[in-house]
């Protein structure tokens, strides 16, 4: 954090806190703050008050000792199944109810403590998409299906019309892969395996590309054309900032 801070850029921490893996310290030491039965991963217990602070102050600490710009918090767990398998039959949904408080209050105290910080939703890529998630953060990973240019071109066209800011990655093989995802916060994720070539002209010019236009990618939205995952047909949108005076149009042919 220290290099990122010394050359004008922030650091985002990933974290998951309420799936508690086998052999861990919470697992062994803390068992009456976890949900789950033995021999498995276990889900933390934000509805438990005691539980609830002891996380508030380790990602309070972790934030303010490694000098943490952004919080992200995954969530790859299924949830129901522990929350109904700690309620008698006749109070199905209490442990639901305190734990999404919980979660909720959580964040409210990091904002608290920490003013500035910004808070990326991810939860398996886009699972967490509710109002009261949205009130408090982003979803910077919209989507574990990110592949795909189409399926992207999709996921802009629909969710564009209800969420102002959010973001995906793409690789960086061709123009149309990366303008597909061209988002308020985009990602062009490089290669990873032994042997594969970087096309750093491909990548320098998409994202000055990208730059050009950002600013318009959280103005207003208009669909122009019928939402379609038929490949011979085209789909198209536009954003407009008025208040700029200005705007883009993204139109993609398909294949």
């Amino acid at each position: 954090s220290d290099v990122a801070h010394a050359h004008g850029l922030k650091l985002i921490l990933w974290i998951e806190p309420e799936r508690i893996h086998r052999g861990t310290d919470l697992y062994k030491n803390h068992p009456e703050w976890l949900l789950g039965k033995d021999g498995a991963d276990k889900l933390f217990n934000l509805g438990d008050p005691a539980a609830w602070a002891w996380m508030v102050d380790h990602v309070d600490r972790l934030i303010k000792e490694q000098g943490i710009d952004l919080y992200r918090q995954d969530f790859n767990e299924e949830a129901l199944p522990f929350w109904r398998a700690n309620d008698t039959p006749d109070r199905q949904g209490i442990t639901e109810m305190r734990h999404v408080e919980g979660y909720l209050g959580f964040w409210d105290e990091l904002h608290a403590r920490h003013p500035d910080l910004l808070i990326d939703t991810c939860a398996s890529g886009g699972r967490r998409l509710d109002l009261e998630t949205l009130r408090r953060s982003v979803p910077l990973w919209r989507s574990d299906d990110s592949a795909n240019p189409e399926h992207n071109q999709c996921q802009t066209y629909g969710m564009a019309s209800w969420v102002p800011m959010f973001g995906s990655g793409t690789g960086c093989n061709t123009p149309y892969t990366i303008r597909s995802e061209m988002l308020p916060f985009f990602t062009l994720c490089l290669p990873s395996k032994a042997g594969q070539a970087m096309d750093w002209n491909l990548y320098h010019r998409e994202a000055a590309n990208w730059s050009a236009i950002k600013e318009n990618l959280i103005g207003d939205y208009y669909p122009l054309l019928p939402y379609t995952r038929d490949l011979r047909s085209w789909i198209a949108w536009q954003f407009d900032r008025p208040d700029l005076g200005s705007g883009v149009v993204q139109v993609f042919r398909r294949p």
